[in-house]
């Protein structure tokens, strides 16, 4: 995620490289692709005022979250 410094269009762009860069280490330290997913979002969904520079600096940022399986495994004894 991004402040709302520059324009729309690049502030995702910019959001959607760290997204990616994130994944990219998240990989390297074996945590299979296919549980990685990511989301470039922008200046959208600020966490802090974008009218200071301690609150541009708290939006600038990457959210990881880490989500329950929703698969169930079972095993035959």
């Amino acid at each position: 995620m991004t402040d709302n410094t520059g324009s729309e269009s690049y502030n995702i762009n910019l959001s959607q490289r760290r997204a990616e860069n994130v994944l990219r280490y998240l990989v390297s330290k074996n945590v299979p692709l296919f549980r990685v997913s990511i989301v470039g979002l922008g200046e959208a969904n600020p966490v802090a005022d974008n009218k200071t520079r301690a609150g541009r600096d708290r939006n600038r940022r990457v959210e990881v979250r880490i989500l329950k399986s929703t698969s169930a495994r079972t095993t035959n004894n």
